[in-house]
């Protein structure tokens, strides 16, 4: 009953926002919610709504909404089998009406895409990482056969045994109504097994399988995987275009490693290494600080396709730096102020060069200075300051460089070129104070981007190769 209210508070909310609509019955006006066809012979828990509704009644008339309820109800239920709690903000009201055509156009199929399920959650306000992490919640409950048939006898990106074993409770036709586990390893206990299962090609669903299937929700975030060496199994991150030739630094944390292997053997991750290493450098450079979240664990492999498609590119216009961002779970506001590292560091000529030479939003004297150690052919390889006013200090001069179109790249100047990004720069032009608390706290939200935790992945006793 656990995973049906919670199941049911998600397709509340899903459809005119979370206002109880998805519990009422049809009338005369309006067909309601529950014969949509991602609830219908789906849903259930309306009785202990009921139940519950009848008691609070009881006690407080008209006080305490049916969607608050179900909100409670989810938390309560997610708690009860082993997940975390939370917080639920109360003072819902109930809606008057439902809606039969938005809960079939809004709630997502399980045969979606990876594409329409990022799509079906930005339309709800909700990020992809979140989107993942909310798909989580199939780690407990089951779905009915009629919705993995096709996947089950017509997908490749299956375990086979997995396949078999499912299928004997789902015959190729018949049996639409027969359920199955969503979560095959320990459907009654909220945990992380639903997303080992996708990562060993054991999703139930379609739209679960989508999540790791070679697409931008793979990587695993802040895992380490940028420091591993090439195998015979993999071609890992560091020749991926925006890295080859420019990362750096891969000496200094095998010292870091080696230096902790000997105090405390397999203790700190490589993931936790970089991510107190860059703090300590901004500190090192005049920036702010700010606490790391520690307990990262390592990846055992990398993805050059990844890399490769995932970082975004000194060419990219404003639209595409707020897509890449927002895919990883990160704000406008946020991939402004991270863009500010570029206060300090170098960058190639080749990734500017079009820049230099071809664009018009650049300061002349700035550009015709970049030239000199920059030709339109040649000297690839030759590097410039991405800050040209203090490239060794950490401050908000990369933002008053902005101001004055003399950003290096492409990408950089995208952020103040007469778009929604220009009030921001302007704003952390004029006050350094503002821009290092919220580099803190963006640099925060980065790290904790899908970090590897409890059994997953390793730690590394060497940072370039797994275990």
């Amino acid at each position: 009953m656990g995973a049906s209210l919670l199941r049911l508070h998600f397709h509340d909310c899903f459809v005119n926002g979370c206002d109880g609509s998805v519990l009422l019955d049809d009338t005369s006006s309006f067909t309601g919610e529950k014969t949509a066809f991602p609830n219908m012979n789906s849903l259930r828990g309306f009785d202990v709504v009921d139940t519950i509704k009848s008691q609070v009644e009881s006690l407080c008339p008209k006080v305490v909404s049916c969607a608050d309820i179900l909100a409670v109800a989810a938390r309560d239920s997610v708690v009860a089998l082993g997940g975390p709690s939370w917080s639920v903000q109360l003072g819902r009201r109930d809606s008057t009406t439902a809606s039969l055509s938005t809960a079939n156009n809004d709630l997502p199929a399980p045969t979606s895409d990876l594409s329409g399920l990022i799509s079906a959650f930005s339309n709800k306000g909700l990020t992809a990482a979140e989107m993942v992490a909310l798909s989580g919640s199939h780690t407990i409950g089951q779905a009915r056969c009629t919705s993995f048939r096709d996947r089950l006898y017509n997908e490749t990106n299956i375990d086979a045994s997995f396949a078999t074993s499912v299928k004997s409770n789902c015959p190729s036709s018949g049996s639409d109504n027969v359920v199955s586990p969503l979560d095959v390893s320990t459907p009654t206990s909220f945990d992380n097994f639903y997303f080992k299962n996708l990562v060993n090609k054991k999703g139930l669903l379609h739209s679960d399988q989508q999540l790791f299937n070679g697409g931008s929700t793979d990587s695993q975030g802040c895992d380490g995987s940028v420091l591993l060496d090439d195998t015979s199994t993999f071609t890992g991150e560091k020749t991926a275009f925006p890295n080859v030739n420019s990362l750096r630094g891969f000496d200094v944390v095998d010292k870091i490693k080696a230096q902790l292997e000997t105090l405390c053997n397999q203790t700190v991750s490589c993931a936790d290494i970089l991510a107190v290493a860059a703090r300590d450098s901004v500190v090192a450079l005049g920036g702010p600080s700010w606490s790391v979240q520690l307990g990262r664990r390592d990846s055992t492999t990398a993805s050059f396709s990844e890399a490769n498609s995932d970082l975004p590119a000194p060419t990219l216009d404003l639209s595409a730096l707020i897509s890449a961002f927002s895919k990883k779970g990160l704000t406008t506001k946020e991939m402004i102020v991270l863009s500010g590292g570029h206060t300090i560091g170098q960058a190639q000529c080749s990734s500017f060069r079009n820049r230099i030479y071809n664009e018009t939003n650049i300061d002349p004297t700035f550009a015709n200075n970049t030239q000199k150690n920059c030709p339109s052919s040649g000297g690839d390889s030759n590097l410039s300051p991405l800050d040209v006013s203090t490239s060794t200090v950490f401050d908000n001069y990369y933002y008053k460089n902005l101001l004055n179109q003399k950003g290096l790249l492409h990408s950089d100047q995208q952020l103040y070129n007469g778009g929604s990004a220009d009030s921001q720069v302007s704003s952390y032009a004029s006050n350094m104070a503002s821009f290092f608390t919220d580099f803190a706290s963006a640099m925060v939200s980065m790290g904790g981007i899908s970090p590897l935790t409890g059994s997953s992945g390793e730690i590394r006793t060497n940072c370039r190769k797994a275990n």
